[in-house]
């Protein structure tokens, strides 16, 4: 594949120099073709790469024809993101790599419509984050507690946002129990628990959509209460350190944070 490429090129390159040479259109002309030649050649071939090592045409997994249209574009996409930091900051992405120190730990939720790093216009490296099914934080969770502990004990993070969100699908799932089945019901039990402790409370509201709104703040301050209950928490309070534990409500409707 990669020999047939470069026999094309030559044909063309044979081609244009005699075009050149009969019609007498110049050397800039001339120069002009062969540049564009060059550029050409330097692009990678769609879907393979020669091996020099074993002088053989593979597939190159990051370019095979069976990653999804989607993935493809944000690949694209993340070449031009890179393509565009280096070119306001040569040494941003060295820089980047060296270390991280995140002032700020971010419990959020798992939707799509809530990437921390859009919502607070946040570059890389500042928000250090925690995201799961309706930002739940659990005691028995060892996973999101490793987290929660790395960023306190190792990090030195000085705040620590729970953040929900409304119109939540994990918190609207909390109170349809009963259709709930494997993983997703024991990770979203701790919320329906919730929500039956507060019921009468969360059913005088009209419609599903404060309901859920409710409860999503409800759950946040759960969250809130459990991280502040763990014990490195407290030692890293106790100590002096600065460290914040708040709860927020990112509202879909208007793209606003309100503190709780």
């Amino acid at each position: 594949m990669f020999a047939t490429f470069l026999e094309m090129l030559y044909q063309l390159y044979s081609y244009f120099s005699t075009l050149l040479s009969k019609y007498y259109l110049g050397i800039p002309l001339y120069l002009f073709i062969v540049f564009v030649l060059f550029r050409k050649a330097q692009q990678p071939i769609s879907f393979y790469y020669y091996n020099s090592h074993k002088s053989s045409t593979k597939m190159d997994p990051s370019l095979s024809p069976d990653i999804g249209s989607n993935f493809s574009r944000m690949l694209q996409a993340n070449k031009l993101f890179a393509e565009n930091r280096l070119r306001t900051s040569p040494d941003y992405f060295k820089k980047l790599s060296a270390s991280q120190s995140p002032k700020v730990l971010w419990i959020g939720c798992s939707d799509s419509r809530a990437s921390p790093e859009i919502l607070t216009n946040s570059d890389l490296g500042e928000i250090f984050s925690l995201r799961n099914v309706a930002n739940s934080v659990n005691d028995s969770d060892h996973n999101s507690k490793s987290i929660i502990q790395y960023a306190v004990n190792n990090l030195l993070v000085e705040e620590i946002c729970v953040v929900g969100h409304t119109n939540c699908g994990g918190v609207l799932a909390s109170m349809r129990f009963d259709d709930l089945t494997g993983d997703i019901r024991d990770w979203i039990h701790p919320i329906h628990k919730l929500y039956l402790e507060n019921k009468d409370y969360i059913e005088s509201f009209e419609s599903i959509e404060d309901k859920s709104t409710e409860l999503s703040k409800l759950n946040v301050k759960r969250v809130v209460a459990t991280i502040n209950d763990f014990d490195f928490v407290k030692s890293a309070k106790e100590s002096g350190r600065t460290l914040f534990v708040n709860g927020f409500i990112f509202e879909l409707e208007t793209g606003l944070l309100n503190t709780l």
